[in-house]
């Protein structure tokens, strides 16, 4: 992944993240329709108190009790290559609600075909 694209992601997760402290008690919902250049929100989701998440493969232990949370799906510049083929970076932020944030933000990623998001 490269700086450019890193940069952007950091900037569209503080975005999003500034605009769910600033809506109102339906915000998560109401950044499925939140407009930002280059980024298209596929989704967001909800997730309440105490979910877990099953393992992703055998043998792998289970995620959760998670506290309440919003989880927003996305792509950056999706685009078409060579041939018809899409491309764009997949990403996935989860939002504390806005009294339980300390305001710290982590990022993790990699590049190539290192993945996709789960």
């Amino acid at each position: 992944m490269r700086y450019s694209e890193i940069g952007i992601l950091v900037l569209v997760s503080c975005s999003i993240a500034a605009q769910a402290q600033s809506e109102s008690s339906n915000r998560c919902a109401a950044l499925k329709s939140a407009t930002l250049i280059g980024v298209e929100i596929t989704d967001s989701e909800l997730v309440p108190t105490g979910k877990t998440i099953a393992p992703a493969y055998p043998g792998a232990s289970g995620i959760g009790p998670l506290p309440a949370h919003c989880r927003i799906d996305g792509v950056i510049n999706r685009r078409k290559g060579a041939d018809g083929v899409k491309y764009g970076i997949g990403f996935s932020v989860a939002l504390p609600e806005p009294s339980a944030w300390n305001g710290d933000f982590m990022m993790q990623g990699g590049g190539g075909d290192n993945g996709v998001v789960a």
